[in-house]
């Protein structure tokens, strides 16, 4: 019955699953590694192997948490259930050697229907592995917005290096988890939760470059926009060191937005600039209106223009009337 299920499931006969429906089970070394070009769906494949060589690795049994783990992983929606019923001893929370539990690796992987049956036990520790983050990681909206709407989930439980769920989608400009995020009645998001560098979300979407994020989070007053890293880099000052053009026009355009920050290193933003050669960058600081100041210094003494003259940077030169 599984098997008619499982070959049914691929459109087109292909000479895996032939060789896999004829049982020509020597063949599928061959057939597996040596096709190059096979168009198979592998989650077929997985439960393929799943069912039918439940030890080809190895020779012990596997245990009823494995069992599940890996149901849930394959999304087998009928055995999460028959496993849950016949067995109220299981341990639900059993994590394999990667340190993912069963709802983790469902959470993950976007089964979206295990993921509601598990938040129903009340044996699920839904917090373990930080489920919410991987979500986020994999953009798997509908599953992180069952999550938030959970009173139980630590919606700012991050990674080891400290990255939030917010963080992490500010960080790879997920603009609509951002948005559902930031829309979401939840009271309990930090939206200034920085890294362990003390980079904020704001500040590494306008590292980033990550133009939507940067003018969503601005729109929003519960993020504090002007929070610098461990090392004194505020916002605008990564965004300089990083070429985005567009982010710097845009905070400029915000008057709570210091001009003239700079790091521990006294680095500020035309500082910066200058170091780089960006010109459309160094212009439009000095045609924003702006009080520029153009010869802060850093701790070596030496301001934008001195770095001008130093590096010869003809280009610029010409463009800054610098003698």
């Amino acid at each position: 019955m599984i098997a008619s299920i499982l070959f049914e499931s691929t459109a087109t006969p292909l000479p895996l699953i032939t060789c896999l429906k004829s049982s020509h089970f020597d063949s599928l070394p061959y057939n597996l590694y040596s096709q190059s070009n096979f168009n198979t769906d592998l989650r077929t494949l997985n439960l393929f192997f799943f069912f039918f060589f439940p030890n080809n690795q190895s020779k012990k049994k596997k245990g009823m948490e494995e069992q599940f783990f890996s149901v849930c992983k394959y999304g087998i929606i009928e055995e999460v259930k028959r496993l849950l019923d016949n067995n109220p001893q299981i341990n639900l929370n059993w994590q394999d050697r990667d340190s993912k539990t069963s709802f983790y690796i469902a959470c993950e992987n976007g089964h979206i229907n295990v993921v509601k049956l598990l938040l129903n036990d009340e044996r699920i520790d839904i917090n373990k592995s930080t489920p919410i983050y991987i979500a986020c990681l994999y953009g798997h909206i509908e599953i992180v917005e069952l999550l938030l709407n959970d009173k139980r989930t630590d919606v700012n439980k991050g990674d080891t290096i400290g990255w939030s769920p917010f963080y992490l989608v500010c960080h790879n400009g997920h603009i609509e988890i951002v948005k559902l995020l930031l829309n979401n009645k939840n009271q309990r998001i930090d939206f200034n939760k920085p890294d362990y560098n003390g980079r904020t979300p704001f500040c590494v979407a306008c590292e980033n470059g990550h133009i939507d994020v940067v003018k969503l989070l601005l729109n929003d007053k519960r993020v504090e926009i002007n929070l610098e890293k461990n090392n004194g880099w505020a916002p605008l000052l990564c965004a300089c060191n990083n070429g985005h053009f567009e982010i710097v026009k845009i905070l400029l355009n915000d008057k709570r937005v210091d001009i003239n920050k700079g790091n521990r290193d006294g680095q500020t933003p035309f500082w910066m600039a200058c170091f780089y050669g960006s010109i459309e960058i160094i212009q439009y600081l000095l045609a924003s209106g702006r009080e520029v100041n153009i010869l802060a210094k850093d701790i070596n003494g030496k301001s934008g223009i001195d770095i001008i003259k130093k590096e010869k940077k003809i280009e610029l030169k010409k463009n800054l009337k610098v003698k």
